[in-house]
This record gives C-alpha cells, structure tokens and sequence, in this order.
C-alpha cells in the first residue's frame, strides 16, 4: 500500500494535571504547536472528559487543552438505530484550531464495519488523521484507553497484533479497552517522540 493509501486507511476501535482552555491571540497559530484539544460533544459527564484528559496527559508529551464544549451535529444523527455517525463527527471537528481534537462524548457512536451498515464502536480515528472521537457510551471509566488508542492512530499507528498492546485490533468485542493502555515496544518505538 502506497504512503497515500496508508494516510487514509480508516482505523476503529471498534468494540461494541490541570484544564486549560485553548484561547488563540492574534499571529498565534495552534496548529503549529502540538496541542490536543479535547472538545465535549453533547455535554458528556465531565468526569469522562477528565478521564481522556488524565490518560492522554499520562501518555504523551504534547499539551493537552480541555476545548468548550458544544452540542453534538444534527447531521451526524443517524435516527434508524438513535446513534451518531463517528466519521461525521470526525469531519465536524475539522473545524477546530488545534494540532489534533478529540471528540469526546457519551452517545453511542457508530461505524460501517463488519458487513454493518451501523456498527456500535467505542472509538474512531484516521491513521495520520487530525482528529478522532471516543464515546464512554460502551467503555465508561476505560474511555481514557481508548482515548490514547485514537490519538495513536492520529499519531500514524495502525493495529497491532501484539494483544497486549493498547495498538490492538477490538475486533467488536471491547479488546482494546480490556488492555492496560501501553504500547508495545514495536508501536512505542514508531511514536517515542510522543511518548513520556
């Protein structure tokens, strides 16, 4: 697979200290600094946006920003089974100023995967995306893990097969959030810029 393909390869984790507030002055660029702005959608309990907030700082080295939050899209509603589509919501966040955004919110999300046209997932991301989403609507108090497995994708990691790594496949049975959250060595030494 070309360099092109693999920047677009579609990555799911499908499974059924302090906030700061990013404010951008004028000649301030935040895309040009890495900075992760965690962005509430729907108005998810706060203790899920800390959650993602706390595993993301004690994972990575890029500072993270807690954004404010705004409701979740009408147009990534998908009434037939009261869920939002994560591919929307990923292309909604678009909008924001940041290096990456992660969506945070505790709706069911969905996907096409697995010969489903809707398939409940716990998170989405791109490989070498600008932003993902995580859901808390499946994984509660493990949405931190899956958090740091979206980001990774961001990041450029794809799956991986070491089942023990935070990197795994969730093949629709919640895998990736039964993991401790770390990286295996393979995957941590792609990304170990990032990494504390």
């Amino acid at each position: 697979m070309g360099r092109l393909g693999l920047g677009r390869l579609l990555a799911v984790a499908a499974c059924a200290g302090s906030v700061a507030t990013l404010s951008a002055r004028a000649g301030d660029d935040p895309r040009t600094e890495s900075v992760v702005g965690v962005l509430p959608l729907g108005h998810p309990d706060q203790r899920n946006v800390e959650l993602v907030e706390a595993a993301l700082k004690r994972t990575y080295r890029f500072k993270v920003v807690e954004l404010k939050g705004v409701p979740l899209p009408d147009s990534a509603y998908y009434a037939p089974r009261h869920r939002y589509r994560a591919e929307k919501l990923i292309a909604f966040e678009q909008k924001w100023p940041t290096w990456k955004v992660i969506g945070v919110t505790d709706r069911d999300i969905s996907t096409t995967l697995y010969k489903s046209k809707d398939f409940g997932i716990m998170g989405f991301g791109y490989i070498g995306g600008r932003s993902c989403v995580v859901s808390s609507h499946r994984p509660h108090e493990r949405v931190g893990i899956i958090a740091i497995h979206e980001i990774g994708h961001t990041l450029g990691l794809p799956h991986c097969p070491n089942p023990k790594c935070v990197m795994r496949d969730g093949e629709g049975k919640g895998l990736v959030a039964k993991t401790t959250g770390k990286f295996c060595a393979v995957c941590a030494s792609k990304i170990r810029q990032w990494l504390r």
